[in-house]
């Protein structure tokens, strides 16, 4: 596949207050429709997963792997929640109830994903024992929190599943942003108990219902994806592999872009944006980084405490000027959040 060249533009923060990154023209790469005929891709993963097991996994590198090989209830589709998992789903009056109605979709073994599999991982993500970093995100369902602090057992969860393909979330208070915000992976709950500690640390210790399944994990280096055959909309998944190279080092990366070992890498050094326009056998996109970035300053600092003080930092701060120089008129200056 011809390599790709996003051109990232990331704000460096020196002594900014408040900017925020939008591209003003923003033109996609033309698709010309040619494929290579065994269709991988080699991208970028910038640390090694801590554990591929979703209900003690650490980060933002594990989940970027868990998108490709589980399929959450939802996902976000050009801004928009679609379904995935699930086919469709309703939600009561009130707002308190979810039911989500699943597809038939099928785990790398053979077994059908059913809605049991997405309570057992919402059953472990809740037990305290798993210690799950990002438990105070689910609070919201029905005695979540109470069973994450050791306060209820884990049968007391608002979770039930009518039938194989139907489940059910009760919520404890209305949560808007549920499917916006918070990840609903499945788990089967023999695998498991089957590798219990074990569970994700090689790619053989866990199984997929994504797009793809992991087919190696070599620690450090790099983690090989291969399409999963039996995946509810398998006919729409392009490629055939996709290779995760881990290269936590910014040189490193630069260079693997360079030699042909990474297909496409974010890239916002200046001299390398230069040198890499030059290529024939890149193409580029611009694109936003999608966040405002700002100083916080630090209250319990004898001058800083003032809250008037800090009103006059602000006030003095050229954001247009710095917006000029530092990001070299690709942000847009940002006067709150």
């Amino acid at each position: 596949m011809k390599r790709k060249l996003p051109l990232l533009l990331v704000l460096v923060m020196v002594s900014s207050f408040l900017l925020a990154c939008t591209p003003s023209n923003v033109t996609p790469p033309e698709n010309t429709g040619e494929k290579d005929a065994d269709q991988y891709l080699n991208v970028l993963l910038r640390a090694e997963p801590s554990v591929l097991d979703d209900a003690r996994f650490m980060g933002i590198v594990d989940r970027t792997i868990f998108m490709n090989v589980l399929e959450p209830l939802t996902r976000i589709q050009d801004g928009q929640i679609v379904g995935a998992g699930a086919e469709r789903w309703d939600t009561s009056d009130d707002g308190l109830t979810y039911t989500f109605h699943l597809r038939e979709n099928y785990w790398s073994d053979g077994q059908p994903v059913t809605a049991q599999d997405y309570i057992t991982a919402l059953q472990r993500q809740a037990d305290p024992a798993n210690a799950f970093a990002f438990a105070n995100d689910y609070y919201s369902i029905k005695n979540f929190e109470a069973i994450s602090k050791g306060e209820q057992d884990v049968s007391q969860l608002g979770a039930s599943a009518p039938d194989e393909r139907t489940l059910v979330l009760e919520l404890a208070s209305v949560n808007v942003s549920l499917l916006s915000t918070t990840d609903f992976f499945p788990d089967r709950e023999d695998i498991a108990q089957l590798h219990r500690d074990s569970l994700g640390t090689e790619a053989d210790k866990r199984v997929y219902c994504g797009p793809f399944a992991l087919e190696a994990w070599s620690h450090n280096s790099q983690l090989d994806l291969v399409k999963h055959e039996q995946y509810w909309n398998s006919d729409n998944v392009i490629l055939n592999k996709v290779s995760y190279m881990i290269i936590p080092d910014s040189n490193a990366q630069l260079a693997s872009l360079e030699n042909g070992s990474l297909d496409y890498l974010s890239v916002s050094l200046p001299e390398y944006v230069a040198k890499f326009q030059g290529r024939d056998d890149m193409s580029e996109t611009l694109i936003s980084a999608g966040r405002t970035v700002m100083v916080v300053f630090n209250c319990e600092d004898s001058v800083f405490e003032n809250t008037k003080i800090r009103l006059a930092f602000s006030l003095a701060l050229d954001r247009e000027a710095l917006v000029n120089v530092i990001t070299n008129d690709t942000a847009t200056p940002a006067f709150g959040l």
